[in-house]
């Protein structure tokens, strides 16, 4: 009935009269404060995905054309409505395929390049796609405004667009659910992180030289390498930081601090922020939305015992995962959208809740299958971000089937940093 209804009003507009764009919804907060930061600065993501199998260029189009309409995300734009509040609007163009030369360039190149892509943020969509056919598989290059999608959301794509390759068909997702209404069907805990220190900031002080970092813009070229680590030192890790107590992420974290304090001198801890996935909380499986919290940690590069470190970075996240401390972001990030929904009001939120000296956003162990039909995925890498951020250093983790990938971007990147989170990591479980 709604089909037809539009249908009648496109066939009553007057000739030469465009009708507005169809709404889809209001942005919740954490998806407003990317909007409005994007609209100076870049929150740019992109993952990638090699893939094997009987891959061709029809097959990759019609591929991404059932992804895109699957997930409702994947085909909106973002607009003002008449009362000034930034909106989702339906977007009826398919997502942009566009193909890279086979060549000897190295896919990090690449994908520093696509990192720098531009959106057209009104008409949509907010994701594009890249095709490298190369020798014996292709690479993928899903590129995300970071208003419509997480870093999960992108694996869940890349399982999607595998599946829609190998034959198969995909049902749809109806629902585009702000986290902001996911959230509040949760029932309340007690209190974890004051809500009144903004939208996850330990520190709960908004400091002026930290809002001078945000918002730098695009002008320099992002530099991007990756590191893989065998599948048998992936489980030996895990076993290693499970015996310690902490995690895979509490030691990658501590190890990226150390690497970074050999490197450069620092005279202080170094803050590693991590994104945290709420997806489990809520009960999200599969979509495409921003379903995360963010926590950080402060980490002596010279310290003494690596796991006493690791248990401290892991003890110094768990405030932040709970829906208690989530309601208190979003409580903060619309405080931020209520006093000044401008890209500097987005500048001063991210840089309360989100400073950082380097960005560790690991997607753990992949949670999507690698083999569809005759259709293979690889390798998955990052994400690869690009947040404007001065001085910023972001490591994008994924593992999938024990194969984890490190993959590093910045745009004054802190040479053999990821060769040396190796050496760390190696060091911590030697002996075990």
């Amino acid at each position: 009935m709604r089909q037809l209804h539009s249908a009648v009003e496109r066939a009553t507009a007057p000739a030469g009269e465009s009708l507005p764009p169809q709404e889809v919804r209001p942005l919740g907060a954490f998806e407003n404060l990317f909007a409005a930061y994007c609209e100076e600065a870049s929150a740019t993501f992109t993952l990638m995905a090699e893939l094997e199998g009987d891959i061709t260029k029809v097959g990759i189009r019609r591929a991404l054309d059932q992804v895109q309409a699957r997930h409702p995300l994947l085909a909106v734009g973002i607009r003002r409505n008449a009362s000034g509040r930034r909106v989702f609007v339906r977007s009826a163009r398919a997502i942009p395929l566009k193909d890279l030369p086979t060549g000897a360039v190295p896919w990090e190149l690449a994908a520093g390049l696509e990192i720098r892509r531009r959106f057209d943020v009104e008409a949509g969509p907010l994701m594009l796609a890249s095709v490298r056919f190369e020798a014996k598989s292709v690479r993928m290059f899903f590129t995300f405004h970071h208003g419509i999608a997480d870093g999960l959301s992108a694996a869940f794509i890349i399982q999607d667009f595998a599946r829609a390759l190998s034959g198969e068909r995909l049902g749809s997702f109806f629902d585009a659910a702000t986290l902001d209404r996911r959230l509040a069907l949760l029932p309340r805990e007690a209190p974890a992180v004051p809500e009144e220190a903004g939208p996850t900031d330990a520190r709960g002080v908004l400091d002026p030289q930290a809002l001078q970092r945000w918002g730098r813009g695009m002008s320099a070229m992002p530099i991007v390498a990756s590191h893989g680590f065998a599948r048998d030192f992936t489980r030996r890790l895990r076993e290693v930081a499970r015996f310690h107590d902490a995690t895979v992420h509490a030691a990658l974290s501590v190890a990226l601090a150390r690497a970074m304090g050999a490197l450069r001198p620092w005279g202080r801890p170094i803050c590693v922020m991590s994104p945290i996935s709420l997806r489990g909380m809520l009960g999200v499986e599969g979509e495409c939305g921003i379903f995360i919290g963010g926590g950080s940690a402060a980490l002596d590069p010279a310290g003494d015992s690596f796991w006493d470190e690791a248990r401290k970075a892991r003890a110094a996240l768990e405030p932040f995962m709970n829906n208690e401390a989530a309601h208190a972001m979003i409580a903060g990030m619309t405080a931020f959208r209520d006093n000044d929904d401008s890209p500097a009001g987005a500048r001063a939120g991210f840089a309360a809740g989100f400073d950082f000296d380097a960005m560790l956003t690991n997607l753990g162990a992949l949670p999507i299958e690698a083999r569809h039909g005759r259709v293979r995925i690889k390798a998955v890498a990052g994400p690869i971000v690009l947040a404007s951020v001065q001085d910023e250093h972001i490591v994008g983790v994924a593992t999938l089937e024990d194969e984890m990938r490190l993959t590093y971007t910045s745009v004054a990147p802190l040479s053999g940093l990821l060769k040396r989170v190796e050496k760390k990591l190696f060091e911590a479980c030697a002996g075990w």
